[in-house]
């Protein structure tokens, strides 16, 4: 009886393989849903990834680096549209570090006429972010941040401006007004993109919020070194 290779029969061609249907492969986003639910994690990509060639031409760039970044998945700077873009991410997280937003107890004081505020940290090593929060208490409550900003205002300012000098960020009075609020930040808190303030700081900047609404509209300032 020959053999396969004496009937000149190769045995990869005995092997019958089966015929696979001609199945179109899921949508990029909900390959994406999947992947994340099932492993907690993006293999294929990342569902911002489509920004970042656009989000690369909106940079504001200082001393090399961009004035604000964020990192999901990826480095993305904060400019026009992309904050919109990462809102949800950042409300997520947020909400999964059980981050809520600060009450001050007392009675409302005087209208105080401020107009913005300025975070001074010149002292701290702080890097900026597309959504910085300002918290307060040994439970991380948020004084300013994601909770307290109106989204519209977000959109079009950004979170937070940023600015190397308290002179330079006082000169600003198209985003912070002519008589902003001053606090210095005590310490960072989560992450170093987050700076927090003592009780008493944070008391007296809900209820001068409270009279003037200045936090909604975005008018915040954070002063670095």
């Amino acid at each position: 009886m020959a053999s396969n290779g004496e009937a000149g029969v190769e045995e990869e061609d005995m092997i019958q393989y089966p015929t696979l249907p001609d199945i179109m492969d899921w949508p990029l986003q909900d390959k994406l849903n999947r992947e994340k639910d099932l492993l907690g994690f993006y293999i294929s990509g990342h569902p911002l990834d489509k920004y970042a060639r656009e989000v690369d031409d909106k940079v504001e760039w200082r001393g090399g680096a961009p004035l604000a970044t964020v990192k999901i998945g990826m480095l993305f700077q904060n400019r026009n549209g992309l904050l919109e873009t990462v809102m949800p991410y950042i409300d997520q997280g947020v909400k999964d570090a059980g981050i809520t937003s600060y009450q001050a107890p007392g009675k409302s004081a005087e209208n105080s006429g401020y107009t913005g505020l300025i975070i001074d940290a010149r002292h701290l090593s702080v890097s900026p972010s597309i959504a910085p929060m300002i918290l307060t208490g040994s439970d991380n409550k948020q004084v300013y941040g994601n909770l307290k900003v109106g989204r519209d205002f977000a959109v079009e300012r950004g979170i937070a401006g940023y600015y190397a000098t308290l002179e330079a960020a006082k000169a600003d009075t198209d985003r912070l007004g002519a008589n902003p609020m001053v606090i210095k930040a005590e310490k960072t808190a989560v992450s170093d993109a987050h700076l927090w303030i003592n009780e008493s700081d944070a008391t007296k900047l809900y209820y001068a919020d409270l009279n003037n609404g200045f936090l909604k509209e975005c008018r915040v300032g954070i002063v670095i070194k």
